[in-house]
């Protein structure tokens, strides 16, 4: 069975034969599609370091019995062993410690159990729905474009890594 091949990969093929045409006709390389291929290499590139960063990050902020696991773009933390009104606390805590330590902003969701939902997969798609608004909020302050268990589960997600003033 043939592994399907990634967008640059076919990408990448479709360069190389460029290049050869290219050479065997005497004519100049496509720089633009070079250019393209090396932008979305190191756009791929910066999303995976940002992402590890974070991850690390998340880990090192968060408790030995919290979950912190990656979903999609973005990061779900299930915290156990949590009061709901601590919940905020430490929000706000990774919120200011994101901004010192990373320079980042992130976007928060929450669902609490039993209080919004029964289920892990229900309390995931309500902390899920409030993180996208918090982030179309915060894109939309900027002017920038959007991008599209036990007691509780926090959903942190839409990373900027736009530098952080103030």
């Amino acid at each position: 069975m043939d592994r399907p091949q990634s967008r640059n990969a076919i990408e990448f093929g479709v360069f190389v034969d460029e290049f050869v045409i290219a050479q065997e006709g005497e004519r100049g390389v496509p720089r633009v599609c070079l250019d393209r291929l090396v932008k979305e290499s190191q756009d791929e590139i910066i999303k995976k370091y940002v992402s590890a960063r974070l991850a690390n990050f998340l880990l090192e902020e968060t408790n030995d019995c919290d979950v912190v696991t990656q979903r999609d773009n973005h990061f779900v933390i299930v915290l156990p062993e949590i009061s709901q009104e601590s919940v905020a606390d430490v929000i706000a805590r990774l919120e200011s410690a994101a901004k010192e330590n990373l320079g980042l902003e992130l976007s928060f969701g929450v669902s609490t159990f039993p209080d919004e939902e029964v289920t892990f997969e229900k309390l995931l798609e309500c902390a899920e729905t409030e993180m996208w608004e918090a982030a179309a909020t915060l894109t939309t302050k900027r002017g920038e474009p959007m991008s599209p268990s036990s007691d509780k589960a926090v959903s942190t997600g839409e990373v900027s890594n736009k530098p952080v003033t103030g």
